[in-house]
């Protein structure tokens, strides 16, 4: 039990909607964003850390790029590049910019390099109104691949990324 005890540790965050919490295995260190706070943090293992790094909107999720210092991030707006050292965004897709009350929610970058995410509706304008789940391939084409979802959640790959398991909350 010694060493496990050397692993197990809490991060004091207080955040208000803490999601998607990712390992970066070349940093050592734990990524996640607050939603409501338009905040993603950065937390170093070693040095026990935590980098907060303020987001220009409310980020849905994000996955690391060949770049050190730029993230691919679903903001809830749309698809975009951010640099964390000039702050800076290339908008790469903004696919549901007109339907006001969606924002984008979870997501993850597959093994090929695509970034899929999903929309959900948080404030619904019409009885019709519905969030999407997209695909931003690796030359940074967004693709719809699913319609008709209310709080799109918990993708994740199978080992080989041969099948994506996609959940909508709202629907159970």
């Amino acid at each position: 039990m010694t060493i496990l005890a050397d692993f197990l540790f809490s991060i004091s965050s207080q955040n208000e909607l803490g999601e998607g919490v990712i390992w970066d295995n070349l940093t050592q260190t734990i990524w996640w964003t607050d939603i409501q706070a338009s905040t993603i943090f950065q937390f170093d293992v070693a040095a026990r850390e935590v980098v907060a790094h303020d987001m220009p909107e409310r980020v849905g999720c994000f996955g690391f790029t060949n770049f050190d210092d730029v993230l691919i991030v679903a903001f809830a707006s749309g698809f975009g590049l951010y640099n964390l050292t000039t702050k800076q965004i290339k908008w790469l897709a903004q696919p549901e910019i007109n339907i006001e009350g969606n924002r984008f929610n979870d997501g993850k970058v597959d093994r090929h390099g695509n970034f899929w995410a999903g929309t959900l509706v948080e404030h619904r304008k019409t009885p019709e109104q519905t969030g999407s789940l997209y695909c931003l391939d690796s030359d940074f084409e967004c693709h719809k691949k699913l319609t008709g979802i209310e709080i799109s959640n918990s993708l994740c790959f199978s080992h080989h990324c041969e099948l994506l398991y996609h959940g909508d909350s709202q629907a159970h």
